[in-house]
């Protein structure tokens, strides 16, 4: 692991994120530092558990793969919403029609790999109840699903992402005033999760919102790949001050990240151009 090439395969994927990115740096240079001095773990069994807490849009999950890229590893993701039964992440019984493994087992299939990034995207909306099998997971590194087929996860790292806490980001700001009052995070994540599956987490990253500065140059990027599609079709887009304040302003959600700004790119923009 090439600490500098990781941080350059940090940089070209995200603009902005300092803070994150230094922190996943700081992060790779331990488990780097640990594996160079063949520093086993004595207190438990699994992969590294990280954490990606922030609002929706700011660039959580596409972090999740580029890590895996900076570690040479292969990514899968596997998404929770909706997830109601343990069932699903532990796998149907044999007898229950159309059984299958797994999601937590296919994600290890799927990555063809016994060491791969695992992101298990927002990991607040399962019920209760599933986060046992995710204790087991990340504290004795197996799983056995109900098929009776023992999953390997010791050499994986888990990357959760979670929007919890953000309906309160960007309560009371104007598009001209900075979102740096972060929600509570550790208030809310100790109010969802009971203390030992807090307890197995290695590392929690907080995303901050998407500040305007932040957002001017995410538009500056969106609209260069608009220009390059149309250049295709011997079109030329000029944009000027009042279209970006606009296109600014209608796009400008902090609890939302660059979701907002995309919509308003194609409501504004695209589909106008289409017709």
């Amino acid at each position: 692991l090439d600490l500098a090439t990781a941080r350059e395969i940090l940089d070209a994927d995200h603009y902005g994120l300092d803070d994150v990115k230094d922190r996943i740096v700081e992060f790779l240079a331990v488990r780097k530092l640990r594996a160079d001095r063949d520093v086993a773990e004595q207190t438990r069994a699994a992969g590294t558990v990280v954490t990606l807490v922030g609002p929706p849009g700011v660039g959580k999950t596409s972090l999740g793969e580029s890590i895996a890229r900076a570690m040479g590893r292969n990514f899968v993701r596997v998404a929770l919403g909706g997830v109601r039964d343990e069932a699903e992440i532990r796998g149907h019984r044999r007898t229950y029609v159309g059984s299958q493994p797994g999601r937590i087992a296919r994600a290890i299939i799927e990555a063809g790999s016994m060491n791969p990034v695992v992101l298990l995207d927002e990991v607040q909306k399962p019920a209760p109840e599933v986060f046992d099998t995710f204790l087991q997971v990340f504290g004795e590194g197996r799983l056995t699903d109900s098929q009776g087929v023992t999953m390997d996860g010791r050499h994986a790292v888990w990357i959760m992402t979670s929007n919890i806490g953000t309906g309160d980001v960007g309560k009371g700001l104007g598009f001209t005033a900075q979102p740096d009052q972060l929600p509570d995070y550790d208030f809310h994540l100790k109010k969802h999760f009971r203390p030992e599956f807090l307890n197995r987490l290695d590392e929690v990253v907080i995303f901050k919102a998407l500040s305007p500065q932040t957002l001017d140059i995410i538009l500056d990027l969106q609209i260069a790949e608009v220009t390059a599609r149309l250049t295709d079709q011997r079109l030329k887009l000029l944009l000027d001050q009042g279209a970006r304040e606009l296109l600014l302003r209608e796009g400008y959600e902090p609890a939302y990240g660059a979701r907002p700004l995309r919509r308003a790119i194609q409501r504004l923009l695209t589909r106008p151009l289409s017709n």
